[in-house]
C-alpha cells in the first residue's frame, strides 16, 4: 500500500500509465536510456498532452464520423477523430481552442442533433498520461524517421550537398504509421519483460503464473492485515470458548428448599387448643387462636365448620395439647382415647405444612427449655434426583444456547471478505491489475482459494474447541456427526465468501461494506434463527409458519449455518430422549441447508464472473440491439430489385451494421 511512503522514497517502474498516474507523485518517462520528461502528472499533461478528449455515445452504431466531424469543424477546424468504434465516437480537441468548447457542446446537445444522430451522452476529459507517453514515443519515432531520411539524402547527393534539416512530418498518414510503429515497439517491450525474455508462452502457463502471483499477493497482504486476522481467527476462538464455557454451567440445577413460615404469601393462623402458653408464645410469625371448648375428638369437625372465618388470614393447621387423642379402630373409624395426646391437624392445601408446623413446635420447646427465644431450628426439603429424560431435555436446552452463541463469530467472518474486495476497487488496485493484463477469472479464483484456506483455519480451530469441550452434538457420537459438521461449516465458508464477492459490487467504501454485511449477517444468522426456533417451540401454528419461511431464509448462507447447527443439536437431544438415531445428512437435519449453500456458492460466483467479465457490456449492448431490431419494421430487397439495392436481413440490419454489432 502506498500509504507506507511517508518519510520514504519509493521508486516504481511500470509500463502502464494508469498505474503511474495513480501512484506516482513525480513521474519520469525514459526512452532508450535517456530521460525524456519529468514532473507531476498535471504538469506532464499540460505541457505534453494532446489537449482534450470529447466522447460522444449514441444509441445506435456510428456508420461514420464524417457528419458529426464536419459540424464540429465549423467551430474547431483542427478537431480530429481519435477513435470511432461501435456506439462511441472520440474526438481530439486542441487546448488552443478551449474557448470554443462550450459552443461545440451546445451544438451536440441540441434536440436536432440528438434526434438525427441518436446521441445519448456527451463527456469531455483532459488527455491521459497514456496520451503523453504515446506523444513522446511518436516524437521520437518522427525524429528518427526524419534523421534517417536526412542521412539517406546526404549519401545520395554527395558530401558537398547541404545537410537536410529535420522537419516535422505534417502528413496525417505518416503520422498514423509512426504511431502504429511506436505502439508495436512498446507492446513488444512489455511482452518481453512480462515473459522474462521468452518469445512465446502458452495461455495456460500465463494463467497459472497470474493465479500464483495473486495468491502470493494476498499472503503478503495478510501478513500486515492484523485486523482481518483478528476477525477471522482470534475473535471466533474467543467467542467459541466463551460459548463452550457457558454450556458447562448447569441449567435448572437441584436446589434444596428451606421450609420457613415466610414461604407462604398470606399471613397464617394456627388453631391452638390446650397448649402451654409459654410454648405458644415462642412460635414467631404466626397469629395464634386459642379455643378452650374444643376437644381433640371434635377438632376436625370444628376446623371444617370455621374454614372461612379468618378474614385475610389462612389456617394451614391446628394443634391439640394434653387432650385425649384419637385411636384408629379395626373398621377404619376413630374413637377417643382416655390417655392425653398432642395431636396435629394439617390443611392439605398448604404444601410442606406438616414438617413446617412440627419444626415450629419443636423449636418453641427448645427455646422454652434453654430460655433463649433466638434459637432457630432449620428444616430443609431435598429434591428428588432427575430422571434420564429430564437430564436429556436440560442438555438439549444448553446445547441450543451454545449453538446460538457459536453463530455470532461466524456471522462476522464474511465481512472481512467483502471489505477486501471493496477496498481493492476503492483504491483502484483491481483496475490496475486488470489493465496490467490480469485475467478476471484468475483474480477471483485466487481470492476464492486464499479466503477458503483462511476459513479452513478458522473451521479447524472451531472443531478442535468442540472436541476439547466434548460437544457430542457436533463432533462426538459417530463419525457421521463430525463429518456433517465439517461439511456444513465448509459449505457455509464457500457460500459466504462468494456471496460477499457478489455484494461487493454494491459498495464503494470498504468500511461501509464491512459494517453493513456484518449487521446483515448478524440479523440473518443470529436473530432469524432465534426467532424461527422460538416460534416453532411456542405452538403448532407457529411451527407451520416457520416451516414455510425456512425455504426463503435459506437463501442467506448465515441462516443455513444457524439452522444446520440447531438441527444437529436437536438430533442429539432426540437420540438422548427417544434413543432413536437420526441421520445427520437427512432432509430433517442438514440436507436442505447443504443443498441451498451449494447452489448459492455456484450461483454467486457465476454472477461475480459475469459482472466482471470484460465481454459483458458488449453482450448486453448486443442484446439491446437485437431487441431494438425486432421492434423495427422489416424491409425486403434482393437481386430482382430494379435499383439493385442493398440486401437487408430479417432482423432489419444490413451487413455493415451487423458487423459493427458483432
Amino acid at each position: 500500500e502506498m500509504s507506507s511512503k511517508n518519510n520514504r522514497t519509493v521508486l516504481l517502474t511500470t509500463h502502464f500509465m494508469d498505474e503511474a498516474d495513480l501512484l506516482g507523485s513525480r513521474i519520469a518517462i525514459m526512452s532508450k536510456g535517456e530521460l525524456e520528461s519529468y514532473g507531476t502528472s498535471t504538469f506532464l499533461k499540460n505541457r505534453l498532452g494532446t489537449g482534450y478528449v470529447l466522447k460522444i455515445a449514441s444509441n445506435e452504431p456510428f456508420t461514420g464520423p464524417e457528419s458529426i466531424l464536419s459540424l464540429v469543424h465549423k467551430t474547431i477546424p483542427v478537431a480530429e477523430v481519435k477513435e470511432c468504434k461501435g456506439q462511441e465516437l472520440t474526438l481530439a480537441l486542441p487546448k488552443s481552442h478551449i474557448r470554443e468548447f462550450a459552443g461545440v457542446i451546445r451544438l451536440l446537445e441540441s434536440e436536432e442533433m440528438r434526434r438525427e444522430h441518436k446521441i445519448s451522452t456527451i463527456s469531455m476529459s483532459v488527455s491521459t498520461l497514456e496520451d503523453v507517453f504515446v506523444q513522446l514515443a511518436l516524437d521520437e519515432e518522427l525524429r528518427g524517421a526524419a534523421a534517417d531520411r536526412a542521412a539517406t539524402s546526404t549519401l545520395e547527393d554527395g558530401p558537398s550537398s547541404p545537410t537536410t534539416a529535420v522537419v516535422p512530418v505534417a502528413d496525417n498518414q505518416e503520422w498514423l504509421r509512426a504511431l502504429e510503429r511506436a505502439y508495436k515497439k512498446q507492446l513488444e517491450r512489455a511482452q518481453r519483460v512480462a515473459s522474462g525474455g521468452a518469445e512465446e508462452q502458452s495461455a495456460s502457463s500465463a494463467f497459472m503464473r497470474q493465479l500464483m502471483g495473486l495468491i502470493m499477493k494476498r499472503v503478503n497482504n495478510a501478513k500486515r492485515d492484523y485486523r482481518t486476522l483478528f476477525l477471522q481467527i482470534v475473535l471466533p476462538l474467543i467467542v467459541i470458548v466463551l460459548a463452550m464455557a457457558l454450556g458447562e454451567i448447569p441449567i435448572g440445577g437441584v436446589v434444596d428448599l428451606e421450609l420457613v413460615g415466610s414461604m407462604y404469601d398470606t399471613p397464617q393462623v394456627i388453631q391452638m387448643n390446650g397448649c402451654d402458653p409459654a410454648i405458644v408464645n415462642l412460635i414467631p410469625g404466626y397469629n395464634r387462636k386459642d379455643t378452650s371448648n374444643v376437644t381433640t375428638y371434635n377438632t376436625s369437625t370444628y376446623l371444617v365448620d370455621t374454614a372461612k372465618q379468618h378474614g385475610g388470614f389462612e389456617r394451614y393447621g391446628a394443634v391439640s395439647c394434653n387432650m385425649p387423642g384419637l385411636i384408629a379402630t379395626a373398621n377404619g373409624s376413630a374413637s377417643a382415647s382416655s390417655a392425653p395426646f398432642t395431636t396435629m391437624f394439617i390443611n392439605g392445601s398448604g404444601y410442606h405444612q406438616a414438617p413446617l408446623m412440627l419444626n415450629q413446635l419443636y423449636a418453641a420447646s427448645i427455646r422454652k427449655v434453654r430460655g433463649d427465644a433466638s434459637v432457630q431450628v432449620a428444616i430443609t426439603a431435598e429434591a428428588m434426583p432427575r430422571t434420564k429424560r429430564q437430564i436429556a431435555q436440560l442438555e438439549g436446552i444448553s446445547s441450543i444456547i451454545v449453538t446460538i452463541f457459536i453463530l455470532i463469530p461466524f456471522t462476522f467472518i464474511p465481512s472481512t471478505y467483502v471489505g477486501y474486495a471493496v477496498k481493492e476497487k476503492e483504491t483502484k488496485s483491481k483496475h490496475l491489475q486488470f489493465v496490467s493484463g490480469v485475467h478476471f477469472l484468475a483474480y477471483w479464483l485466487a481470492n476464492l482459494i486464499f479466503d477458503t484456506v483462511c476459513f479452513l483455519v478458522t473451521m479447524a480451530v472451531a472443531l478442535i474447541v468442540f472436541a476439547i469441550f466434548g460437544r457430542d452434538e457436533f463432533v462426538g457420537g459417530s463419525a457421521d456427526t463430525f463429518f456433517a459438521t465439517f461439511v456444513l461449516l465448509l459449505f457455509y465458508g464457500i457460500s459466504g465468501i462468494t456471496s460477499a464477492y457478489a455484494i461487493s459490487f454494491l459498495f464503494d467504501n470498504h468500511s461501509t461494506a464491512q459494517n453493513m454485511v456484518m449487521f446483515g449477517n448478524f440479523i440473518a444468522g443470529f436473530m432469524l434463527v432465534l426467532v424461527v426456533y422460538m416460534l416453532g417451540a411456542l405452538s403448532e401454528s407457529g411451527k407451520s409458519v416457520t416451516d414455510v419461511l425456512k425455504w426463503f431464509f435459506r437463501f442467506i448462507p448465515s441462516y443455513c449455518l444457524g439452522d444446520g447447527l440447531m438441527q444437529l443439536s436437536a438430533a442429539k437431544s432426540s437420540f438422548d430422549i427417544n434413543h432413536v438415531h437420526i441421520n445427520p445428512f437427512g432432509t430433517e437435519v442438514i440436507a436442505y441447508d447443504l443443498m441451498y449453500m451449494g447452489l448459492l456458492s455456484v450461483g454467486y460466483f457465476a454472477l461475480v464472473l459475469f459482472i466482471d467479465n470484460p465481454g459483458t457490456p458488449a453482450l448486453l449492448n448486443r442484446l439491446r440491439f437485437w431487441r431494438a431490431s425486432e421492434d423495427a419494421p422489416t424491409t425486403a430487397g434482393g437481386a430482382g430489385d430494379a435499383g439493385g439495392g442493398e440486401m437487408v436481413s430479417r432482423d432489419g440490419l444490413n451487413d455493415e451494421e451487423r458487423k459493427l454489432i458483432e
